[in-house]
């Protein structure tokens, strides 16, 4: 048991400390009748990762350090972006920088115009921003034609496609947000830590201060299916409210939070208070995470046909995701819980060392620290 308890101690504080934070970017391409141009909307965060923004290291970036970048944020970005027509490579020229607000992030906006040395021909893009620091990284494209408009996700893994002149296919947005619905719930540690620490006691019935194994497979099941079913109603909530701009949170707090919801959640499995609540907690704080998952939809100035679309896809996508882990998550789970190993070592020190991870973004989150000794 002492090396059970070393083991996954050592593995919390070896797990990687950046959590939910995803990267992404806004790009808006218009290919109209009007002249070729573009705008890219990319975090500053991301670029200060990227080229290093904050000059004299004060963890904070002042428009003053921000001019003095702009040369270099372009040229950064714009090696990144590659349009080609008629497989001829095209020319983005910088028009302008300035600065954006995205879900109360600041963002660098740079305006280029484009210059295709081809009249007529298939229009091609890849996109390799931050490919090389983060794979988790997505370009939120939306591209503006004569008779169409694109929706994109890109992607480390959909980083190079065709703009096509036909008109958009919803099947097309519905896949596509599917996609990144599943993905980034499996991508994002944080919800995935949340979602297990509320799984694992399902399996097991609390009396007089002692688990019990006296509990059906189907009434797990049935747990089961209303801890996720919760949890995706209350995010897929906060996403229509943050969306479509009636509610808005700093981020920093909701990141703070959404760690808080995973301290708390692993603590139930070290000292239970909940047993019967579960599946509310997670609606509560489902409430929460959404806003985490908002920056994905968020800044794409969709039309609402889309934006519903969009917005139902990417849910979907959330839960068919969470019912896959707890698909896979039951059966085992169902099968251990009578093992002593389960119950007093699985449960209490899985928790801990949840906890301590959680604990780590907490503390980095909410005063701005990067604890890189873990």
């Amino acid at each position: 048991m002492r090396g059970f308890i070393f083991l996954l101690l050592i593995t919390a504080a070896s797990t990687p400390s950046y959590g939910h934070q995803s990267s992404n970017s806004y790009l808006v391409l218009d290919f109209s009748d009007h002249g070729f141009s573009g705008q890219w909307d990319i975090a500053l965060r991301d670029l200060d990762t990227a080229i290093g923004l904050d000059i004299n290291d004060d963890s904070k970036i002042t428009w003053g350090e921000l001019k003095h970048s702009h040369v270099n944020i372009t040229q950064y970005a714009l090696s990144r972006l590659t349009i080609s027509r008629a497989h001829t490579r095209c020319d983005t020229q910088p028009i302008s920088n300035k600065v954006n607000n995205h879900n109360n992030s600041a963002y660098a906006v740079i305006q280029f115009a484009i210059h295709c040395p081809a009249d007529q021909g298939e229009l091609t893009l890849k996109y390799t921003l931050f490919s090389d620091l983060d794979s988790r990284h997505q370009g939120l494209l939306k591209t503006i034609q004569p008779q169409t408009t694109q929706l994109t996700v890109l992607s480390a893994t959909n980083n190079e496609l065709t703009l096509s002149t036909a008109p958009p296919r919803i099947f097309t947005l519905v896949t596509s947000f599917l996609d990144q619905g599943a993905s980034h719930l499996l991508t994002g540690i944080d919800h995935l830590l949340f979602l297990i620490s509320l799984l694992l006691p399902v399996v097991l019935l609390r009396n007089a201060n002692q688990w019990n194994t006296n509990i059906s497979f189907s009434q797990t099941a049935v747990e089961v299916l209303k801890i996720t079913t919760a949890f995706t109603l209350a995010h897929a909530l906060t996403l229509c409210l943050v969306v479509f701009e009636l509610i808005s949170l700093p981020t920093p707090l909701i990141e703070s939070l959404i760690a808080l919801s995973v301290i708390i959640a692993a603590s139930n499995n070290i000292y239970p208070f909940m047993t019967n609540q579960r599946w509310q907690f997670a609606f509560a704080f489902g409430l929460v995470h959404g806003f985490g998952f908002a920056n994905v939809l968020q800044g794409l100035n969709l039309s609402t046909l889309h934006t519903v679309v969009a917005l139902l896809s990417f849910n979907l996508g959330v839960e068919i995701a969470q019912l896959a882990i707890a698909a896979a998550f039951l059966p085992i789970a169902y099968y251990l819980r009578t093992y002593r190993f389960y119950q007093r070592g699985l449960l209490p020190f899985g928790g801990l060392s949840v906890m301590i991870i959680a604990l780590i973004w907490l503390i980095e989150r909410s005063l701005d620290l990067d604890i890189r000794g873990f």
